[in-house]
């Protein structure tokens, strides 16, 4: 019986050391899994947080280089308004000194006011900007409306200008035909002496003043105010006088209505030069805003090296 006893005992204590080896190897088997597991998770989290900054890295690359092309078109926007507002003021200051100049073709080149306006989305670009600059929506809001005020002012001047040239030419016309008219119908008449040669003279030089100043394209018109306005203002004063004594009756109206062209056609130059004067204005202030509002953007994107 004590021998059932101790084998039992002995038995049983050898029951309990495998109990406990077996939950030590279970218990390290966990740990191991719960480690594995942790590390797994963590090397997961780890790989998809890279995935996460790369994909952010792609989208801030992204934007910077949409900003990057925004910025080389509002560099553009300011050197055309810089340019217009130079060359407004060049021609308000050579208009004021003769209306009868016609200005070259003075229109900045530059695409990237008729870019910002027509081609891009704009909204592609503000939603880049104010996620690059917060708080600065205001910023990029004022350079599109500048920018757009711009684009209009151009073509406003462009229309006003092309309606100056026109009318201008149109001006060089008249004189043109009037005074060969008036030197056929004066030669005919002093054929038959009903003329003095001074007048012959007058009209002669009339019309080679005119001629003259076709060699000069810019200054043509200016020559035409120049040399062919008080000529034949005078020449209508003599005519007048003429007219009671010989039928110089054509002459007279073709010499008139040459005068008030020449008249008309000086207020509608004024009336021009009052337009860019006007326009001027506008577009000096929206050059200020542009530039003001367009800091952020160029210091960071094209700063001056």
């Amino acid at each position: 019986m004590f021998e059932f006893y101790f084998q039992s005992g002995e038995f049983a204590g050898e029951t309990g050391s495998g109990v406990l080896g077996w939950i030590a190897d279970v218990s390290v088997q966990i740990v191991g899994t719960l480690l594995g597991g942790l590390l797994a998770l963590r090397l997961y989290r780890t790989q998809e947080k890279n995935a996460r900054d790369k994909e952010t890295r792609a989208k801030e690359k992204q934007r910077d280089s949409k900003l990057m092309y925004l910025a080389f078109l509002v560099s553009g926007a300011r050197r055309y308004a810089l340019g217009m507002n130079n060359a407004l003021n060049f021609w308000e200051s050579k208009l004021s000194n003769d209306p009868f100049i016609v200005p070259s073709e003075f229109l900045v080149s530059d695409n990237s006011v008729a870019r910002v306006v027509e081609n891009i989305n704009q909204e592609e670009f503000y939603l880049p900007y104010v996620g690059r600059f917060a708080g600065k929506h205001l910023e990029i809001e004022r350079m599109f409306l500048c920018i757009d005020s711009l684009h209009i002012y151009k073509e406003a001047i462009f229309s006003e200008w092309r309606l100056f040239v026109d009318g201008n030419q149109n001006l060089a016309k008249i004189i043109a035909d009037a005074s060969t008219e008036l030197i056929h119908e004066l030669r005919d008449i002093q054929n038959k002496a009903l003329i003095p040669e001074i007048h012959i003279e007058n009209l002669v030089r009339i019309h080679t003043s005119f001629i003259d100043s076709q060699n000069d394209v810019e200054r043509g018109p200016a020559k035409i105010a120049e040399k062919l306005f008080l000529p034949i203002g005078d020449y209508i004063d003599a005519s007048s006088e003429l007219c009671r004594n010989v039928h110089l009756t054509k002459m007279y109206n073709v010499t008139s209505e040459s005068y008030a062209a020449i008249m008309k056609q000086r207020q509608a130059n004024i009336t021009f030069k009052n337009s860019l004067v006007a326009l001027k204005s506008q577009i000096e202030k929206d050059k200020n805003v542009l530039f003001e509002n367009s800091e952020t953007l160029i210091n960071t994107f094209r700063p001056v090296s």
